[in-house]
């Protein structure tokens, strides 16, 4: 659940994230000036990935390579995202829906335990009954104190997807866990791929910061 809410926080805190959608919003609008697209005020935070997968017409840059150039006099704390992005990697192997559910299922076995070994004609000897009993209370409470730390970090899930506008609001909890999940794993990419970008083209003129190392060797699903 921390390693959720310190994800959940670099994102909203991330300086260098508003920079590089500031920046990409402008150059959308650009490039579709002349349709109706090229009014955007907004877009989502799930396509940011493909910004490293579109070339120009000569097929030698990325629109993410021409979006950080831009960026690299007006706003080089853009290079900064690897580093200010890099919670989401401990983030990235929970769905928080399915910790939830786990834990309160187990929460409620043990409760369930705690009450039967006071239960007459158990079979237990009496010290043994005593003990597994203290252990289902004291692991329960455990169980409610993880709980409670879930509570908090689903708090940060829907504060998330709501304040970066994926949504309308109103989801279910499962469908915002699957939603932030999925935001995650597209920021983290973004963040994968500036780094990449940053250190092909940017270096050594210009030297962006270099990102935590962690980042680069996240492996499995990075992207959406």
């Amino acid at each position: 659940a921390a390693c959720v809410r310190k994800g959940c926080d670099s994102v909203l805190s991330s300086e260098a994230l508003r920079a590089l959608c500031g920046a990409t919003l402008t150059v959308a609008n650009f490039l579709n000036a002349r349709r109706a697209a090229g009014q955007a005020v907004a877009f989502s935070l799930h396509s940011l990935p493909a910004l490293a997968t579109t070339l120009d017409a000569a097929g030698s840059h990325s629109l993410l390579h021409h979006i950080l150039s831009l960026c690299k006099a007006e706003a080089p704390h853009v290079f900064r995202l690897p580093i200010e992005l890099s919670p989401l990697r401990d983030a990235l192997p929970f769905t928080l829906a399915t910790l939830w559910a786990d834990l309160s299922q187990l929460a409620g076995q043990l409760r369930d335990a705690a009450v039967l070994c006071t239960r007459p004609g158990t079979g237990l000897p009496k010290k043994a009954s005593r003990s597994l009993r203290m252990f289902a209370e004291s692991s329960g409470d455990a169980l409610d104190a993880a709980l409670a730390s879930l509570s908090a970090a689903r708090r940060r899930y829907e504060q998330v997807v709501l304040v970066l506008g994926e949504h309308e609001g109103g989801l279910a909890f499962a469908a915002t866990s699957e939603e932030c999940d999925s935001l995650f794993r597209s920021l983290h990419q973004v963040a994968e791929d500036v780094e990449a970008e940053a250190s092909r083209h940017f270096r050594p003129s210009n030297a962006p910061p270099r990102a935590n190392p962690r980042i680069s060797a996240a492996g499995g699903e990075g992207g959406a």
